[in-house]
């Protein structure tokens, strides 16, 4: 009776805490051609899976912007790895060992049962257009914010505020 307890205790917490759950697609870092390699590469390097949303057949949450200054082209990937997903911010273009990391949650955060069926992961990312961004914020707006969405919740703006060298959290006003 213990071994089998300690054996469902086991792949519970196995199941939480190691992935997204087989409904949920991913795809590979190389299924965005758009990519740049040397981001493609980072990506895998850090093992990172591409969450897709199952309802939408075009492939997702890798964005194209200006999430640091509107002169230069980022990319904003959300990365899902071992439970937990992170949208990393690749500045200019380039793949720093280090990109910038905001937004880290723990999958299960993003779970949706839709019609009784298996649980679903429901994050997606989306490029919010400065002309976009609701006003008044508590900074000035001057380029891309990242939109993050998710199941029951109201989407957040994550914004590079580079007078205080970090990410802040905008309204989105829905």
């Amino acid at each position: 009776m213990r071994r089998s307890t300690i054996r469902i205790c086991l792949v519970v917490v196995g199941a939480l805490h190691f992935g997204l759950p087989p409904a949920a697609g991913q795809l590979a870092p190389s299924a965005f051609p758009a990519l740049p390699q040397a981001i493609r590469d980072e990506l895998e390097r850090r093992q990172c899976s591409i969450p897709q949303v199952p309802s939408d057949t075009t492939p997702q949450n890798v964005v194209q912007g200006h999430f640091r200054r509107s002169t230069q082209v980022d990319w904003a990937v959300l990365c899902a790895v071992h439970g937990y997903s992170s949208i990393l911010v690749f500045w200019n273009g380039a793949a720093p060992r280090h990109p910038s990391e905001v937004a880290v949650a723990t999958d299960a955060e993003y779970l949706q049962t839709v019609a009784g069926g298996p649980p679903i992961f429901a994050r997606t990312i989306a490029l919010e257009d400065a002309a976009r961004i609701p006003q008044p914020q508590p900074v000035p707006i001057t380029h891309d914010g990242i939109r993050n969405l998710g199941p029951g919740k109201a989407s957040l703006i994550y914004y590079w505020d580079d007078r205080r060298d970090k990410w802040v959290t905008l309204t989105s006003g829905d």
